[in-house]
């Protein structure tokens, strides 16, 4: 955005699932959570590009920046070897529960995700991590961070470049291939190429479903191009449902989610919350945790009621996904292999009404451009 002299770039929200099972861009804004650049299935999630130290404005205090937030998981770093293959060296990760890239080292993820009626296997990789796609920590707590937009300035940036702060120009990242992703557990396909003009990996099986079996080995094989090769042996995971439709929320209480644990292996998964008040107001932050995948989690109450305080819009929602994950640590950056399976839920705000139109909202009352009644 172009202000007097200068650029002013603001961080997008987190990232959204397409109905497909993909990621798409960030939560209406757009929900944060993975790539900017691209994990998608046909949806993508910007993941990834250099990363830059970028200067943070804010009006409160920054905790700490960047991170996968602490959570009551007792480890969730992975251990990783080299292999020597006839393809060459082979980055070999280990799944652990709850694994996930730093948000300013992650360059995409490459996974299989078990939607409503079909499995799709989805994703993309990049060659540097966009400093838009990085927030601040404004606060963390109980296994959650409150995220926030960073504010970054440059005077000028070429078309090309991505602004990273402290009139640092630093080059846009882009999609790469990385070879083949071989799969191993899969029934209906057994390797995916790269999308030759958008090098995104989409494949999607209808038939069987779900196409792994639940609690059964899957593995995931990159046979390297751009960057080395990589694998990981991961899991296929239950659906992800719940009996909630909407998880209740207010200033003061901690907001209370709870799902369904059946074929759930103990230790084996985690699940991820992205936790969203103003989904279609300004960008002003969101909530994101590490949940162990034991059917039950609260976000602490001061972390409900910061983000409330930030600023709330109409529909408001929480993403879920329950994943086996690795991370892969390559020369460029990092990279996720997953197996997942996700779920969209709403909140009720207290005292918040959404609205499509006047006629949703109480008499007297009108809806406003960000879905609200007032």
């Amino acid at each position: 955005m172009l202000g007097i002299g200068r650029n002013v770039v603001w961080l997008v929200m987190p990232l959204v699932w397409s109905c497909d099972g993909g990621e798409a861009s960030s939560p209406t804004p757009q929900s944060p959570s993975l790539p900017a650049t691209s994990e998608t299935s046909g949806a993508a999630a910007a993941s990834s590009s250099e990363a830059a130290a970028a200067s943070t404005s804010g009006e409160e205090p920054v905790v700490s920046t960047g991170g996968t937030a602490t959570s009551d998981l007792d480890d969730n770093s992975t251990a990783q070897t080299t292999e020597d293959t006839s393809d060459g060296q082979v980055v070999v990760g280990e799944r652990a529960m709850g694994a996930r890239c730093e948000r300013e080292k992650r360059l995409g993820s490459l996974g299989v995700n078990l939607a409503t009626d079909r499995t799709i296997v989805a994703g993309a990789v990049s060659n540097g991590v966009l400093p838009t796609s990085v927030p601040a920590v404004s606060a963390e707590s109980g296994g959650c961070q409150l995220l926030v937009p960073r504010t970054l300035l440059c005077s000028s940036c070429e078309s090309t470049q991505a602004c990273a702060g402290d009139d640092q120009c630093v080059a846009k990242p882009s999609k790469v291939s990385v070879g083949k992703l071989e799969i191993e557990g899969l029934s209906g396909v057994s390797e995916v190429a790269p999308n030759g003009i958008t090098l995104d990996y989409s494949k999607t099986i209808l038939d069987p479903f779900p196409a792994y079996g639940i609690g059964e080995p899957v593995t995931l094989r990159a046979t390297g191009d751009v960057t080395s090769g990589f694998q990981a042996e991961l899991i296929g995971v239950p659906a992800l449902t719940s009996d909630l439709t909407a998880v209740a929320t207010k200033r003061g209480e901690p907001a209370v989610i709870t799902w369904d644990t059946e074929g759930v292996i103990a230790g084996e998964s985690a699940v991820f919350v992205s936790f969203s008040v103003n989904v279609h107001g300004a960008v002003t932050g969101w909530i994101e945790c590490t949940a162990p995948d034991t059917g039950e989690f609260e976000i602490p109450a001061d972390l409900v009621t910061s983000l409330i305080d930030r600023g709330s819009s109409g529909f408001p929602r929480v993403d879920l996904e329950r994943r086996s994950s690795a991370v892969i640590d390559l020369e460029e950056g990092c990279v996720e292999l997953y197996v997942s399976s996700k779920l969209t839920l709403d909140i009720e705000l207290d005292g918040l009404i959404s609205c499509h139109d006047d006629d949703g909202c109480p008499e007297g009352q009108t809806c406003n451009e960000e879905l609200a009644c007032e």
